[in-house]
């Protein structure tokens, strides 16, 4: 009897996390969208500062797009300046790979001296440096990334044949070999955890990384297929997402982004 209160426990708050995080991302997303109609901001300053993109859009709008956006989510106090805990709280949920060093990367664009600028352009200003900064990590995120592949494929046994065909091609098989070796992946990655929930945020940071075109339709397949297995087996669990998103991807059409290297 305690053996399943322990489960329903562990169950529960599972579901309680996952939930919370869904709420969250549905009012950043719609954060965005309010501030896009208030400021009248194109879709491509939506686009760019969603792939977070330095190259962010320069028009009045775009820039106060961004300030809207920092204040709706709470990163930009009313006095114009950034709330670090904030910063922190967020580069740690989202960011796969070094925490301290993307924050490091934060602190570096607050320092600068934006004062005197308004509250558009001090916005436009510190994301155009922060993105610019935090994609100089890229390369390491890269190297991790490929690391961490290639040691759960040494643990997991999985064949050289199978591992390239899915980092290369996007197909896999239906091997014990391969369903671990995803469970491994997602795991080491910080994607999902010991209890198979995933983390939503951490999955759309790698999404950006991988795929052209709207990277909110990427997740919310994403979102569907991690919703559809039994966790009971993980390995399974991880194995079944895998196959529903890429044949999601595939469907849709979404091409892998070129500059992207497995």
């Amino acid at each position: 009897m305690k053996a399943y209160s322990i489960f329903f426990l562990v169950a529960f708050t599972a579901f309680q996390n996952a939930l919370c995080e869904e709420y969250q991302m549905l009012a950043e997303s719609q954060a965005i969208m309010k501030c896009r109609e208030k400021t009248n901001a194109p879709m491509m300053a939506h686009t760019k500062f969603i792939r977070r993109d330095p190259m962010l859009d320069e028009s009045k709008e775009g820039k106060c797009f961004i300030h809207c956006i920092m204040e709706s989510i709470g990163m930009m106090k009313e006095d114009g300046s950034m709330d670090d805990d904030k910063a922190r709280s967020d580069i740690e949920k989202t960011t796969i790979g070094s925490h301290e060093k993307v924050f490091e990367a934060w602190k570096t664009c607050e320092a600068k001296d934006q004062k005197g600028t308004d509250k558009c352009e001090r916005s436009f200003m510190m994301f155009k440096c922060f993105f610019t900064e935090r994609n100089k990590l890229e390369i390491e995120w890269k190297t991790m990334h490929k690391e961490t592949l290639d040691k759960c494929r040494e643990e997991t046994n999985l064949p050289m044949e199978s591992y390239e065909k899915f980092t290369r091609k996007f197909e896999l098989d239906d091997s014990h070999e391969m369903k671990c070796y995803l469970k491994c992946s997602l795991m080491k990655l910080g994607v999902m955890n010991a209890e198979g929930t995933i983390n939503r945020y951490k999955s759309k940071f790698a999404f950006n990384r991988m795929f052209e075109g709207d990277i909110n339709v990427v997740d919310k397949m994403w979102w569907e297929c991690q919703n559809k297995g039994m966790k009971d087996d993980l390995c399974n669990y991880a194995h079944g997402v895998v196959k529903c998103m890429i044949e999601g991807v595939k469907e849709k059409k979404i091409q892998p982004l070129k500059k992207h290297d497995h």
